[in-house]
């Protein structure tokens, strides 16, 4: 088995499959229509398995120990272990390998990232990552698997845990979160292209207090037209945070 390390250029779009391909082929990092998909066409025109490298390294353990061994941890739906990296208004900040639904998520910010940092409740929680949707401090007793969290209105993701704690602006954390996937958007699409821009200028209104109910069905509106027909996971994704803080 021959390995080849690719360093990548740093682009969030070059998570999707075939922005990641396009990367590989030294071009421009962009989505593409699908089908084909890569196990069909793929990097240089060849079939192309795409894996993350947390379920790469799962491999070698399977293969030595067997799938049944494997499917002792976990649930019976979501057998084995996840990677769960804690950042945000926390104490302590890490990468946690934890038995999915061995817990429940305030007793993973709890006992592994010891608290808010400044020892507050909790305002919010993106439990997979920036475009899962937020679960406000009173849904956190859902456990770590992914039926559990998205039963609680969000989604497992990336498994990337992101706490606000008490105090946070919504509005502010909402400009963020576009103001970072306005810069991250591969123009591929418009309803990403166009739609990002819209949003982040309607949030941008509010952030100056100039907003207006009228701009809150806009969002709402524009976010779900997002959803619906952008090409990639990170167009159908980045408007969710917003929609859930609408709610």
């Amino acid at each position: 088995l021959q390995l080849q390390v690719v360093k990548g250029r740093g682009l969030y779009i070059a998570g999707e499959e075939f922005a990641l391909i396009s990367s590989l082929e030294t071009r421009r990092a962009m989505s593409r229509l699908k089908p084909p998909y890569p196990s069909q066409r793929g990097l240089f025109g060849k079939p192309t398995v795409v894996n993350n490298v947390e379920t790469i390294a799962n491999v070698p353990v399977i293969l030595a120990r067997g799938a049944e061994e494997y499917r002792k941890l976990g649930t019976k739906d979501d057998p084995g272990t996840r990677l769960f990296s804690l950042s945000g208004d926390v104490k302590e900040a890490g990468v946690y390998e934890i038995e999915l639904g061995s817990g429940t998520l305030r007793e993973l910010i709890d006992e592994f990232s010891k608290g808010t940092t400044g020892g507050g409740h909790i305002k919010a929680v993106q439990p997979g990552g920036g475009t899962s949707a937020f679960l406000a401090e009173d849904s956190l007793d859902c456990r770590l698997t992914t039926e559990a969290i998205r039963k609680a209105g969000s989604s497992i993701g990336t498994a990337g845990v992101i706490v606000y704690e008490q105090g946070k602006s919504a509005v502010g954390i909402v400009r963020g979160l576009m103001d970072f996937y306005g810069l991250e958007s591969c123009g591929r699409c418009a309803p990403c292209r166009i739609g990002v821009v819209r949003m982040k200028e309607i949030v941008e209104r509010f952030s100056h207090g100039k907003g207006t109910t009228e701009d809150l069905e806009q969002l709402r509106q524009i976010g779900k037209a997002c959803v619906v027909a952008s090409t990639c996971g990170m167009g159908q994704a980045f408007p969710l945070p917003v929609l859930s803080a609408l709610e």
